[in-house]
């Protein structure tokens, strides 16, 4: 049979009959009209082929056609075929990477660096067009005969969706069949593949080029990264260790944000300049104090830097001091007071008939001494066990709220039981330690309402307000909001926030623990809390904690979101001075 020649995307002269598909399918290369050329079938279900490319369609439009980059494949011509499209893309000359580390071994942190950033400018063109690459591996990437680098083979290459995201298939990601060569941790759980997905498999290409060894031995989606000393060999900048693990983050939101940024810092890693913009998994430094001056200057607001204050002075500037019109919105830069209400409830339950948890009332000592030891001041109520009682959790809210300021912060953790509610799929119950199972208190005279929380949100007058909910039902206190990780910013500080974050979604029940250590919500708060950065967001606190789940296999998943109607924003904790 001969299969019709597809509408040229690229304006070029080229076309090719085909007599035989099982031909088509053995011969990768082969020439059109004196052109060498590669032929490349879209991997059933992994890719579209482009949109409206079905089986005997010809794909008007596909992401390719409209790429031109000297680190990307050209593509030629679509054909299609009783089997589906086949993309027809130039052949690239020289070698492919996989068989030069086959040759060598390993490549010098330099050779490596100008690999990743030019295959890191290639992502941003494929990117930026809203396309997905989603098979980045040694096979599929050229080393011209002038040392260039080409990223080729777009059989896995699909189309975003606005929300910037593809799936790949849930039939296949729980399968090794079909899946490619590095397939990401959200790839194998058949979560949508997005930007960050490709730069996971950049990271496991260039930690093979580096060291001669694969990142991962196996494909689970609970996995270890490699750590960054482990890729220090002699001659590897620590920076270039850096970039590579903070792309082989098991989580997306810990990956780069951009391939532009990506292309940036691998450069930079063996110049030995650092660059300007931060990204997730690196210390975020305060800008600097000439430009933060000058722009300060210009909106006329004298801003305070976040340190050690006056004990009457809280985080930075009060809001007498500073004259802003609070009621319009002018937030100092800065926060007056951060106040949190701490309630762990474990071993009281087992007075009442409720299951004992044997953490929550660790998890709430932890958290408020480590809170108490950071900058700030932060002036921390612990409800514990026979204390946090209906009246006792109702009574010590009341006192938050009356002694609450317009740039105060205030954090909410909760540890201890949830139900949810009968009726209602946006609500639910907490259990305080006076509260009596439904058989001896059908009324649940005894229980809270996590609207108590909602009300909390819009009636307090504190700027930012972040509630923790480490029980079972938790995200039915917020509209569903998940983001990757985002460094510190002063624009944060001058705008208000409303946020929850959830061990658990809407329906799900979570985990206490393992006896005697801590829940895996409460472990990754605390060890957030005790990194070396000068300040941490919500965002990447949730980001952490999606990534201490996934490292333990918890079951269930946390979510980041704000109430319905509220602002959403960013909470920030002060780490040092």
């Amino acid at each position: 049979m001969v299969h019709r020649r597809a509408r040229s995307l690229i304006q070029l002269p080229t076309w090719v009959l085909v007599d035989d598909k099982a031909e088509l399918e053995m011969r990768r290369h082969g020439q059109v009209r004196g052109r060498d050329v590669i032929f490349v079938r879209p991997v059933a279900g992994g890719g579209t082929g482009g949109a409206g490319a079905g089986q005997g369609q010809v794909p008007d439009v596909h992401p390719l056609a409209q790429v031109d980059h000297k680190n990307v494949q050209r593509l030629l011509e679509v054909l299609v075929t009783d089997e589906g499209p086949v993309l027809v893309l130039e052949a690239i000359p020289g070698e492919s990477l996989a068989d030069r580390i086959a040759r060598e071994g390993t490549l010098d942190a330099q050779e490596v660096a100008s690999i990743g950033s030019e295959l890191a400018d290639a992502l941003g063109a494929l990117h930026g067009i809203g396309a997905l690459h989603r098979d980045i591996a040694p096979e599929n990437v050229m080393i011209r005969p002038d040392g260039s680098t080409c990223l080729e083979c777009f059989g896995w290459v699909d189309v975003a969706t606005e929300g910037g995201e593809v799936s790949i298939g849930a039939e296949q990601g729980r399968s090794d069949v079909g899946l490619p060569r590095y397939p990401a941790p959200e790839q194998l759980a058949g979560k949508p593949a997005s930007r960050r997905t490709d730069f996971f498999g950049l990271g496991c290409l260039l930690h093979l080029c580096l060291t001669g060894r694969e990142a991962f031995h196996e494909r689970s989606e609970v996995r270890r990264p490699p750590t960054t000393e482990s890729m220090m060999l002699p001659g590897v900048p620590e920076a270039l260790a850096r970039e590579i693990g903070a792309c082989l983050a098991l989580s997306p939101g810990r990956r780069p944000r951009s391939a532009h940024d990506l292309a940036g810092r691998l450069r930079a890693a063996v110049r030995g300049s650092p660059p300007a913009p931060p990204r997730p998994g690196v210390p975020w430094r305060w800008r600097s104090a000439v430009v933060a001056a000058l722009v300060l200057l210009a909106i006329g607001i004298f801003v305070k830097r976040p340190g050690r204050v006056d004990a009457d002075a809280g985080r930075g500037v009060s809001p007498s001091a500073r004259g802003g019109d609070v009621a319009g919105g002018a937030y100092a830069p800065a926060y007056g007071r951060s106040r949190a209400l701490l309630i762990g409830i474990g071993q009281a339950y087992g007075a009442n008939g409720f299951p004992v948890l044997p953490n929550a009332r660790r998890d709430v000592q932890a958290l408020a001494q480590r809170l108490e030891s950071l900058p700030g001041r932060w002036e921390v109520t612990t409800l514990l066990d026979g204390d946090a009682t209906h009246d006792g959790i109702l009574a010590a809210k009341a006192d938050l709220e009356r002694d609450l300021r317009p740039d105060d912060q205030v954090l909410i953790f909760y540890a201890g039981h949830g139900r949810d509610h009968d009726a209602s799929s946006a609500s639910g119950w907490m259990i305080p330690a006076d509260g009596r199972t439904l058989e001896d208190d059908p009324s649940r005279s005894r229980w809270l309402r996590f609207d108590e929380f909602a009300r909390f949100f819009r009636e307090v007058p504190a700027k930012h307000v972040l509630v923790a909910m480490d029980c079972c039902y938790g995200g039915r206190l917020a509209t569903w909001r998940s983001q990757g990780a985002t460094g510190f910013e002063e624009r944060y500080l001058t705008r208000p926030a409303r946020l929850v974050i959830a061990s658990g979604r809407p329906n799900e029940r979570v985990s206490d623990g393992v006896s005697g250590e801590h829940s895996p919500f409460a472990a990754a708060f605390l060890r957030v809390l005790s990194g070396g950065e000068e300040a941490v967001t919500s965002s990447r606190l949730f980001v952490e904690i999606e990534e201490e789940f996934r490292l333990r296999g918890v079951p269930h998943t946390p979510m980041l979101g704000h109430p319905e109607g509220e602002e959403p924003g960013e909470f920030v904790f002060f780490l040092n001075e």
